[in-house]
């Protein structure tokens, strides 16, 4: 389904800050975020369930769940809510989408920080201001430089599927989630 990261997430905050949600229901507007709330009563998710991390959802709902998106998505002109996908299962809990890859993928190659930095300091983060304030002194472009070229290597890095690297892939999409709730919240501030 064209729901944001949704193994990774609730599934209130997949369907929330997922692109094609938030254009299709008009999230933005207080209108969008009623009918939210009623294609999860229409779907039968409870909202405290809708709320929990989804690994956690009742199996009996994700099991239906496709099925009952699907028969209430003509209602709501939801057409194309299912794409094809693959799956990557990595161990006995860790299922990743091809579009799951991407969004990781994309924040690892695009996030301001050096991510060799923090992959070497085991997750500390050093961030380079010279970065978000866009200076452009020939010190602060060869920094930007470097952090990207970094960047493309950690990126390279976590697509190395002859070594185990999902601790990579996981904050790649940690930083993916980060940022889509960024983008949607400046967005609908904005309209």
């Amino acid at each position: 389904m064209k729901f944001m990261l949704l193994r990774f997430w609730t599934l209130f905050d997949s369907i929330q800050n997922s692109n094609y949600m938030v254009s299709k229901l008009s999230l933005w507007k207080e209108e969008g975020q009623r009918d939210l709330r009623d294609f999860f009563v229409t779907i039968g998710v409870p909202l405290e369930q809708a709320k929990q991390k989804f690994s956690f959802l009742n199996p009996e709902i994700k099991r239906t769940l496709k099925e009952r998106i699907m028969k209430e998505s003509e209602k709501l002109d939801l057409d194309g809510i299912i794409m094809n996908s693959y799956v990557r299962q990595f161990d006995e809990k860790t299922q990743v989408t091809a579009t799951d890859m991407a969004y990781s993928i994309s924040s690892l190659l695009e996030h301001p920080n050096s991510t060799r930095e923090m992959n070497n300091n085991e997750g500390q983060e050093n961030f380079n201001p010279n970065f978000v304030k866009g200076e452009q002194s020939a010190t602060s472009v060869q920094s930007i430089h470097d952090c990207l070229y970094d960047n493309f290597w950690v990126a390279y890095d976590a697509l190395d599927l002859r070594q185990n690297h999902t601790n990579l892939l996981m904050r790649g999409i940690e930083l993916s989630k980060e940022m889509q709730k960024a983008i949607v919240r400046v967005g609908t501030s904005l309209i």
